[in-house]
């Protein structure tokens, strides 16, 4: 009863005190394509990404119903990081549907007309926030004179909000500040107007129609707020995109881990263990991104030093489970968009092989689809045919002999082709099949199956395909971990024969790892160049975006792809990427083309989709 009460009060007093307007709310999902069509339409960069952004500690000037409500101190803030731009969620800022909309607008025209430096893209400029979004909201307007009109709609809807700060402000500088910001929204870097805030102003104030430091950058904000309510987020969607959250937990003795909760008949049991994080040898260069990999990050403030550390690094598999190499490693180039230039002998590869020798058989699920498969692409096979009207050949063309006399006869001149020969039809084509066996392939896509399970099946009915048609074909897969640990798994050479082996070593593939997508593309373009054959096809099988745990993220990653792609087709050969990435098309229209990937909505439906694809490509 209690808590049921407790609840009621809670979303009573939360609604009263929220100055938010919930039935004129849109939403980024509902706008996203229009939002980015009309940001790449205005000069936005194509490269960069929409994430949504988590609500962040920005304290303000309360009422008492937000006071005792605990909200009014977390916003989710447009901001900018690495390579991307975070959105809110929704917005339901303004009274009217239709203004919340020009909000997400005139958002999108400033991202696309803010120019920050490269160096500043992962800190923000937080000494200067309030001068960059006057100096790039003149910018925007000067250059999209089009949008006067909205950027005044909305800002004198911001304004109409804003009155009750300014009636209410306790102090002088409040006010004064209140004023800087408003000559500021109406009038940006107007001569004569204030371009900056007094020095003893503390926290940014919260204004829509601007854009925010990066909550890195903003950490420093004082801890109030922690008795706002964190937000659940039911959408799976969302909580992929959404940056990771943090806990403040209490450090503890180390030696009274065990806690025991008594409310009346309730038991709670919680334990606190001091474990370092797993540090590696090599520095990482932004451990930032490492961290997107945790639901929560759990943070505790101490003064004691480490005595010892403990390493440890999950992914390693045990010695006599792993490959053996083949050979030495490889070393190959890789391409730096910074400096644009491709940095020799950058990265260091390893071709590995199963070592076990083991013959399988096809797995059981999978047989009578790859019957399926072998009989569809049996009747594609090339056959002996009979070449008609020859001069010389096999044995004699009745049609030719009759059409011969025919002419003769009707007292027209002909030349004698009354033969035929037999001879073999041939398809100049070769492929070759990368798979990407990076840690992402081990998460669930249902109940039953994850990621690996559906690559593994997609390399059985492409192989059992493949090897009906008589065409050549060699399967890879790779992964990564650093620049200096790029592992590059054999499971099917071009000169190895198709046996129970290979679907043995199909059967071995495990998840491990990172993706740097480049330099396993620029090594089967290698083995690729090598084939006689005229047609080369690259089939490049992934569930996401390049990345790894150094500066390999991102952009540059991207970057990276882009250019190994460019440099197989400048070789002759043609790459195709196959994903189940439902965000793919965020990216790899400018990795691989318009015309040179394919999403799988239904990640299940991949492996009877993956023969369909190289039929259509091959011809």
């Amino acid at each position: 009863m209690e808590e049921f009460v407790g609840n009621l009060w809670h979303r009573y007093i939360t609604k009263k005190s929220s100055h938010a307007f919930p039935d004129a709310a849109v939403l980024w999902r509902d706008l996203q394509k229009a939002n980015r069509f009309f940001f790449r339409g205005v000069g936005g960069q194509p490269h960069v990404q929409f994430k949504l952004s988590a609500p962040t500690v920005l304290p303000q000037h309360r009422d008492r119903l937000q006071k005792v409500a605990g909200n009014g101190v977390r916003f989710e803030l447009p901001q900018f990081q690495q390579d991307a731009i975070l959105m809110p969620e929704q917005l339901s800022v303004f009274p009217t549907r239709e203004l919340n909309q020009d909000l997400y607008l005139w958002l999108m025209a400033l991202a696309a007309h803010w120019q920050m430096p490269e160096k500043d893209q992962n800190q923000g400029k937080t000494n200067d926030w309030f001068l960059d979004n006057q100096t790039y909201t003149q910018a925007t307007l000067k250059a999209l004179p089009g949008l006067r009109s909205i950027y005044h709609n909305l800002v004198g809807a911001c304004l109409a909000l804003r009155e009750n700060t300014l009636n209410k402000s306790s102090s002088d500088d409040e006010k004064e500040n209140e004023m800087r910001n408003r000559q500021a929204l109406l009038a940006p870097l107007s001569q004569g107007g204030a371009t900056s805030l007094l020095p003893t102003y503390q926290f940014p104030d919260y204004v829509p129609l601007w854009f925010y430091p990066d909550a890195r950058a903003t950490a420093r904000i004082s801890r109030e707020g922690s008795d706002a309510q964190n937000s659940e987020h039911s959408d799976s969607e969302k909580e992929l995109e959404l940056r990771r959250k943090a806990e403040k937990v209490d450090e503890g003795d180390g030696r009274s881990g065990l806690l025991l909760f008594r409310l009346e008949s309730m038991f709670s049991w919680s334990e606190f263990v001091k474990v370092d994080r797993p540090e590696d040898d090599e520095p990482q260069d932004d451990a930032a991104h490492t961290a997107e990999d945790l639901d929560k990050i759990s943070v505790s403030e101490t003064r004691q030093k480490v005595a010892s550390k403990v390493k440890f690094d999950l992914d390693l598999p045990s010695d006599y489970l792993d490959d053996a190499p083949i050979g030495e490693g490889i070393l190959l180039p890789e391409w730096n968009y910074k400096t644009q230039q491709l940095q020799i002998d950058h990265c260091s590869l390893q071709t590995l092989e199963n070592k076990q020798d083991k013959h399988t058989d096809i797995p059981p699920h999978l047989k009578k689809l790859a019957r399926q498969v072998r009989a569809q692409f049996s009747q594609l096979a090339p056959q002996r045919l009979w070449k008609k009207g020859q001069e010389q050949g096999d044995e004699l063309d009745l049609d030719g002999w009759l059409n011969y006399q025919t002419q003769i006869r009707s007292g027209h001149s002909a030349e004698l082709r009354a033969y035929r020969s037999l001879t073999d039809k041939h398809r100049d084509i070769c492929c070759l099949l990368l798979a990407d066996l990076s840690l992402s392939t081990d998460a669930h896509i249902n109940n039953d199956q994850k990621v690996i399970d559906i690559i593994r099946d997609s390399l059985h009915l492409f192989s059992e395909a493949l090897n009906t048609l008589g065409d050549p074909f060699a399967l890879y897969g790779f992964s990564s971990k650093y620049r200096s640990t790029i592992r590059y798994h054999q499971v099917k050479g071009f000169s190895q024969a198709f046996t129970g082996n290979t679907r043995h070593r199909i059967d071995a593939l495990t998840p491990g790892y990172y993706t740097r997508m480049g330099a396993a593309i620029r090594r089967s373009t290698q083995l690729l160049q090598k084939q006689a054959q005229k047609q080369k096809l690259l089939l490049i099988l992934t569930d996401g975006k390049p990345n790894d745990l150094d500066q390999y993220e991102g952009r540059y990653g991207i970057e990276d792809t882009k250019q190994a792609v460019k440099e197989a087709r400048q070789k002759g050969l043609h790459p195709f990427a196959i994903t189940i990435d439902k965000k793919a098309e965020s990216y790899l229209p400018y990795v691989f083309g318009q015309n040179g990937f394919a999403v799988i909505r239904q990640p299940e439906q991949l492996p009877l989709m993956l023969p369909k694809l190289y039929q259509q490509l091959a011809g």
